[in-house]
């Protein structure tokens, strides 16, 4: 329209060539011209702003996400509380999960924490900021049965992946490897039915540490003593560990110096 306008000017200006002639004649129609032409541009504005379609407030839509569901679960033992790993093994587990549950985007994560018997501490979840509430809350104190029982978690993750449609399976274990119940192989057995890939992070000294009774105890004056009064002294167990990792398919992660590839 503008192309239009220019043209008009130069065809009057050789149609009238003495502009003082042109000029009255142009200002008898002047203000109606001006008043036209805003109309159109007007229109044109209206048009251009109507194909980009603006909109105003929110709108609900239901919208379905595949994303990866990540299970984990934390040996929350009092063995974990030993040193040989500074600060102590439970707090280096924790910061292992912290980095890879940073890295999810879109995804969910769940907990599940064990000792003598195991529990789902957090359903899976895309909030993340809630999955870590509920991960500096793990302790010992978390389960009230004493002792290891890596069986228990791992049954407990076979029920959730079970009755769960998923998209995609993904169970990482986090434990120094002692187990009291004996109940691993079975569980093992299970998985592999369910062609879940469990992977597993490991944590602590081959050649063990002792265990301090409270966790909040700065000098470690106070350790963990059997039945007959000695010093219990706690050690990774790296053999059960890599043959719950190769049975089924995962990987296993040494994680005492570095978190290279747990995310």
């Amino acid at each position: 329209y503008g192309g239009y306008l220019f043209w008009k000017s130069f065809a009057l200006k050789r149609l009238i060539p003495n502009a003082s002639v042109r000029m009255r004649i142009v200002a008898q129609h002047r203000a109606l011209s001006y008043i036209k032409h805003a109309i159109i541009f007007l229109a044109i504005a209206l048009f251009a702003i109507a194909v980009l379609r603006p909109r105003w407030g929110d709108e609900m839509r239901e919208s379905s996400i595949e994303g990866v569901d990540v299970l984990v679960a934390l040996d929350v033992s009092t063995s974990m509380l030993a040193r040989d790993i500074s600060p102590s093994r439970l707090d280096r587990a924790k910061d292992a999960i912290r980095i890879f549950a940073g890295a999810l985007e879109g995804d969910r994560i769940g907990l599940v924490l064990f000792a003598g018997e195991a529990f789902m501490q957090c359903p899976l979840t895309a909030d993340i900021e809630a999955f870590h509430m509920f991960l500096n809350a793990a302790s010992p104190a978390s389960v009230r049965i004493p002792g290891t029982d890596i069986g228990a978690a791992l049954d407990l993750a076979y029920r959730v992946f079970n009755r769960r449609r998923m998209t995609s399976r993904n169970f990482v274990l986090i434990t120094d490897g002692e187990d009291h119940a004996g109940k691993v192989n079975a569980a093992i057995e299970k998985f592999k039915e369910l062609d879940v890939t469990v992977h597993v992070l490991g944590i602590g000294r081959e050649g063990g540490d002792v265990i301090p009774l409270a966790a909040d105890d700065p000098t470690g004056g106070v350790y963990q003593k059997d039945t007959k009064g000695n010093i219990v002294r706690t050690k990774r167990n790296d053999d059960l560990l890599r043959r719950l990792a190769e049975a089924t398919g995962g990987a296993y992660y040494d994680i005492n110096a570095s978190f290279a590839g747990v995310y």
